[in-house]
């Protein structure tokens, strides 16, 4: 009779977890403890990742560019606007974002492209310059003043914006242009559905998206030593996807 009101008084009893030491137990949280100690993780088990599979972010890229010539009287500068990892092939600069993001996402693919930027003449002759984008590599494509006149008025393009002369007081324009990579491809499922447009945490695109800026003087015979200086962001919409397991 004693032992039964004990059990009842008492429903916890000690248990020697074999370290010595006695831990305290409800008999029934004891059996799970045990089974799921006792259970194997199963075949194929991941862990879950407190990340999402993908994300879309908005990386940015400062750029300082001169256009300027002692020869010609037009000047190209090329920006690759689908690379995130290095958006000037000319420097090893990453678009800020992209080195955190990709220590989570294995592949990442740009999808829009806004420029923000404000043009100064810093010459004794008026100018004019133009944001273009294409996906051919517009320096490539120019080869002479006509060629880069034309290509600063083509379809991607801010048109030319008139900077007038630099009289001690540098003249200075501001654009702003937006534009879906896709677009200019011509195919948005093409651009979307081609691994050659996408980059990785190790590789650039093997296929290229150009944004560049055009610039050339007035008279279309003067060259411009000193020329037009730029201050450029680009703030690129990047989708970051293939998550990399945990």
């Amino acid at each position: 009779m004693q032992n039964k009101t004990n059990a009842k008084k008492n429903p916890r009893r000690k248990r020697n977890n074999g370290n010595g030491s006695n831990a305290i137990t409800l008999p029934g949280r004891q059996a799970e403890l045990e089974r799921l100690s006792a259970a194997r993780m199963p075949r194929g088990f991941i862990r879950i990742s407190p990340f999402p599979p993908e994300v879309t972010v908005r990386c940015t890229y400062q750029a300082a560019v001169e256009l300027f010539s002692g020869v010609n009287a037009y000047n190209v500068k090329d920006f690759t606007i689908n690379n995130v990892r290095l958006p000037d092939p000319t420097l090893t600069d990453t678009a800020n974002g992209y080195s955190f993001y990709s220590q989570v996402y294995r592949l990442f693919r740009v999808t829009h492209c806004e420029v923000d930027y404000i043009i100064t003449n810093v010459d004794g002759i008026a100018a004019s310059a133009a944001f273009v984008c294409n996906d051919t590599q517009p320096s490539t494509l120019i080869a002479s003043y006509n060629q880069a006149k034309a290509f600063a008025t083509s379809g991607y393009s801010t048109g030319p914006a008139l900077v007038g002369v630099d009289t001690g007081n540098s003249t200075s324009v501001r654009k702003r242009y937006r534009i879906a990579l896709g677009d200019v491809v011509g195919d948005n499922l093409a651009y979307m559905g081609q691994p050659g447009f996408a980059g990785s945490d190790t590789a650039s695109p093997t296929q290229s998206v150009w944004g560049s800026f055009v610039g050339f003087t007035v008279d279309a015979v003067t060259p411009f030593p000193n020329g037009l200086a730029i201050q450029a962001t680009f703030i690129m919409t990047t989708r970051f996807y293939s998550l990399r397991p945990v």
